[in-house]
């Protein structure tokens, strides 16, 4: 799946949650998500997959007292963080990724990079390797 696939996909599962998706170029923050209007604000020319995934969590988990774009402390942005990175991985591998390919999944999602090795690691290699 390219990347652009990828944009697609988590855009329409937006969509399916019933909300509407405004793209406005001039925005500063490449997306971001009102859960209260049921409304995602995003920028086409720079928003990931990893940052629309982020926003699709906060949807699902309906969270709407966020704080700061991406406040590293609050309990809401890391659990977006990581369950986005879980979402993307599992779409990853639904279509033929592998641990083999990690940096193809870095590179398609813009997931940080470290962030991504340490839950991918801690969640899938061991039962991986189990099962193999």
């Amino acid at each position: 799946m390219s990347r652009q696939e990828l944009l697609e996909y988590l855009l329409e599962e937006i969509e399916k949650c019933g909300f509407k998706i405004c793209d406005i170029k001039s925005m500063p923050l490449p997306a971001v998500v009102n859960v209260d209007a049921r409304v995602m604000i995003y920028n086409s020319d720079e928003a990931t997959p990893f940052e629309v995934g982020h926003e699709l969590i906060h949807i699902i988990n309906k969270d709407n007292h966020r704080g700061k774009y991406f406040d590293a402390i609050n309990p809401q942005e890391v659990r977006a963080n990581h369950e986005a990175i879980l979402l993307l991985w599992e779409i990853f591998e639904a279509n033929g990724g592998s641990y083999e390919y990690f940096n193809v999944f870095v590179n398609t999602t813009d997931a940080p990079f470290e962030l991504a090795e340490s839950i991918i690691k801690n969640e899938y290699l061991e039962l991986h390797e189990a099962i193999t």
